[in-house]
């Protein structure tokens, strides 16, 4: 069995424990293979913003390597100053940590602590950065960033799921949904997925990170017995050595 079929036998036998809308949505959008999406972008410093509006698909992968084992550690570090992130009703297991923002705890958007814009808001290097050293370094001299917005660290514990949703700025994106988010697998046990309606699984593995459009609905499950760490990282990209990452071939 290949492990496109061991993920399709997967989610066909996923015990009634589950939300039957998080179920649904798993038969529905799971694909074997990821869609074909099109000619890629040129490389040209000109064309980020091109590629984040107009790309046709939700995912781009990130030419950098997120496997050194500090990633680990110092998620793993950090943990049990996670907070719950979002509603109940969304989610189950899902916490969250900034490494940078308004301050550890405060995971959600800028417009949850009354601010306009993400500029308004007086985003900086949390307590945990004392903590995740090796962690804060490497992101400061690998991902090109003009400004930096959130970044944090979302976990997602065994048996943990989180409903199809989508995430966007309303002001913005709802009218011109764009790429605007760094999702870095840290871990990604067997039996997490994390899937985008219409377009199918996106292929993390610890490591891998890509270059994510919030605005399609998607959803994720961790059915297994270890913790599920990713990054999420917003910010301006500095866009001559950012557009450079991006596999777009």
């Amino acid at each position: 069995m290949n492990p496109a079929e061991k993920k399709r036998q997967l989610i066909d036998s996923l015990p009634t424990s589950y939300p039957a809308e998080l179920r649904g949505f798993l038969k529905e959008n799971f694909k074997p293979q990821i869609a074909v999406r099109g000619d890629p972008y040129p490389l040209s410093p000109s064309n980020l913003e091109q590629i984040r509006v107009s790309y046709p698909g939700s995912f781009l992968a990130l030419n950098i390597d997120f496997q050194d084992s500090f990633f680990v550690r110092e998620a793993y570090g950090v943990y049990p100053y996670s907070v719950n992130h979002r509603s109940s009703y969304l989610s189950q297991g899902w916490k969250s940590l900034c490494l940078h923002g308004l301050s550890a705890e405060k995971t959600q958007s800028y417009q949850t602590y009354g601010y306009n814009t993400q500029d308004e808001a007086p985003y900086q290097w949390t307590e945990m950065s004392q903590l995740a050293p090796q962690t804060t370094q490497f992101l400061k001299e690998k991902i090109p960033m003009k400004k930096w917005y959130r970044v944090r660290w979302m976990f997602l514990e065994p048996g943990g799921y989180i409903l199809p949703h989508k995430d966007y700025e309303p002001s913005r994106d709802q009218h011109s949904p764009r790429m605007n988010a760094i999702n870095i697998a840290i871990t990604h046990p067997e039996g997490c997925l994390f899937v985008v309606e219409n377009e199918g699984e996106i292929p993390f593995k610890p490591g891998k990170a890509f270059y994510f459009k919030g605005a399609q609905s998607h959803a994720l499950i961790n059915h297994s017995k270890e913790l599920r760490i990713h990054m999420i990282i917003h910010g301006a990209p500095d866009e001559p050595a950012f557009i450079h990452l991006l596999e777009t071939k």
